[in-house]
């Protein structure tokens, strides 16, 4: 079939599942949905391959997937990454400005970004993402684009996203040998707030929150800026597991479970429900309470809002949310959880479900579509050529090239 537009694609290799989505981007704004497929993912942990395979594999069944309902031959995509090995810091630094009379030159600002990303990084360590939050001149803070302002020094500060270079490795690996070029790697966060979040909650203060089956990634904005990034290890194969434990029934059994009887707040679950589910550990298993059932999620979903509300306590962000939580993925499907998470974190919290295209929009209305929908946003707003792309090894120095191009 001939296409117009220019294609463009976004992977989400996740510890569950692969979803695989494809657009065709025929104006500047006009981002239409042409192919999508999602299928079980069984090499990875914690967002991290650990059977090449396997992983491989699913991948390729994916893309067969969508390049049959499509009819095109997919080259190339945006890939994200997540997992435990991800971490986040934010750095500074103060250069003098090379001709006060003449005010803060691009030059000035690369080198003021580019002393801020000195970062220092074990050697198996490398940087994702350079992203500038606010720079000052002399006393002047709070300031976004200092260009042409005059002052005797500049002050960057930005938020550097760095990963285990191996785990990244593996990930492009298996993507390659699934017969696809990596156009480039997205945090994974970052990537789902570009599909779910409104320009208003990225301007006054809000925290996204996407629930994988293996970690949960989140990242705080404010003034449109990136202030904070985490990855936690705890997602939705964690709540799989605690219901296999406390039910003594099989994993497939337990996924089954959460999906069609939980519920993050078991107060709203009566004493009398009970569930029938056949388990071959325990010969004469009867009935189950269902109450018993959404108290193992529930327990589970208020140690990781914790966890998320104690972060961001600690890192003195939490007085600075103003328009609450936004969560998605495929963790914010579960009934009642948006409620379990204003009521554990005090904070007003809504479903973020993917916006800002259109074609095949009932297919892809969910959550489970957020990181692969922010990837091909990306693609189509701030994707590079494949020569731009091809020395990870000048990250920083790349990462801020991408950056200057956006903004400047």
């Amino acid at each position: 079939m001939n296409r117009s537009g220019e294609i463009i694609a976004g992977l989400d290799v996740g510890t569950t599942k692969i979803c695989l989505l494809v657009a065709e981007r025929t104006g500047e704004e006009d981002i239409r949905v042409i192919g999508a497929a999602i299928r079980p993912s069984e090499g990875l942990r914690k967002g991290e391959v650990v059977n090449v395979a396997r992983t491989v594999e699913a991948i390729k069944n994916t893309l067969s997937q969508v390049e049959n309902t499509c009819e095109i031959k997919l080259g190339s995509v945006y890939a994200g990454v997540t997992g435990a090995h991800v971490e986040s810091y934010n750095s500074r630094a103060i250069l003098p400005i090379s001709n006060p009379s003449a005010g803060v030159s691009r030059k000035d600002i690369a080198a003021a970004v580019e002393a801020a990303s000195r970062f220092s990084l074990p050697s198996d360590r490398e940087i994702l993402h350079v992203l500038p939050q606010e720079f000052a001149v002399d006393d002047r803070t709070g300031i976004v684009e200092p260009e042409g302002i005059k002052g005797s020094r500049l002050e960057a500060n930005v938020h550097l996203v760095t990963g285990r270079t191996p785990a990244i490795n593996d990930i492009l690996n298996c993507v390659q040998q699934a017969g696809l070029d990596v156009e480039e790697t997205v945090l994974q966060q970052l990537a789902s707030s570009l599909a779910v979040m409104r320009e208003e909650e990225q301007e006054s203060g809000a925290v996204l929150i996407d629930i994988g089956g293996g970690t949960t990634d989140y990242a705080f904005f404010r003034n449109s800026m990136v202030r904070h990034t985490r990855v936690i290890s705890v997602g939705g194969d964690h709540v799989t597991n605690d219901i296999r434990i406390g039910m003594r029934v099989l994993v497939r059994q337990a996924e089954e479970l959460k999906k069609k009887y939980a519920s993050a707040l078991a107060e709203r679950v009566g004493d009398e429900e009970t569930l029938t589910l056949p388990s071959p550990l325990v010969p004469s298993s009867g009935g189950r309470s269902r109450k018993t059932l959404c108290r193992i999620v529930e327990l589970r979903l208020m140690e990781l809002f914790g966890l998320i509300r104690g972060d961001l306590e600690k890192a003195g962000l939490l007085q600075n949310i103003g328009s609450g939580l936004v969560l998605t993925g495929g963790g914010a499907l579960l009934r009642d959880i948006r409620e379990l998470a204003e009521r554990e974190t005090g904070l007003p919290v809504r479903i973020g479900l993917p916006r800002g295209i259109c074609g095949l929009r009932e297919a892809i209305d969910s959550p489970v579509y957020s990181t692969a929908v922010g990837l091909v946003k990306y693609g189509c707003k701030w994707g590079m050529n494949q020569s731009t792309l091809t020395d990870r090894s000048g990250g920083v120095i790349g990462g801020f090239r991408r950056w200057l191009e956006r903004y400047f």
